[in-house]
């Protein structure tokens, strides 16, 4: 249980983030990890929906993303697909203005380069933060940037 505190404590985690970490503790069994994390979602410890609201607001404050992105971060910290939705949804986040701020800051990044040669990073990195193609097209037909 101390070892679940200190770990929770340096920074938020999700039940399957921590059951992970406490697996790899030599002396925890299955059954022990369990309870702990039982333990400490009735101490409302640990939050699954908490987290990835507050993981969501935090990442997306500092580098603007697209849910597909975001989706798969989360899905790497044991989250669903769903609990990924349901706080986006909760959060009232939308994909286009996180595209255009994502964009507002990229267009700065290169403004010296070519048009040519900026259009083309500027969608690339548009894409890479997980943007869809489709959203990135219409920003291009919809803004004189590139």
């Amino acid at each position: 249980m101390n070892s679940a505190l200190r770990s929770h404590s340096r920074r938020a985690h999700s039940r399957h983030e921590l059951n992970e970490k406490l697996k790899r503790k030599l002396y925890a069994t299955p059954e022990l990890v369990e309870a702990v994390l039982e333990r400490l979602l009735e101490l409302g410890l640990l939050n699954d929906e908490q987290y990835t609201e507050n993981f969501l607001r935090s990442k997306l404050r500092m580098k603007p993303q697209g849910f597909r992105k975001m989706v798969q971060t989360l899905k790497n910290k044991g989250l669903s697909h769903e609990e990924a939705r349901t706080a986006w949804n909760k959060l009232e986040l939308s994909e286009e203005s996180l595209a255009e701020e994502a964009l507002q800051k990229l267009q700065k990044k290169w403004l010296n380069l070519p048009q040519e040669k900026r259009k083309e990073k500027i969608m690339r990195a548009l894409f890479a933060r997980g943007f869809s193609s489709d959203l990135i097209y219409k920003l291009a037909r919809n803004r004189e940037i590139f």
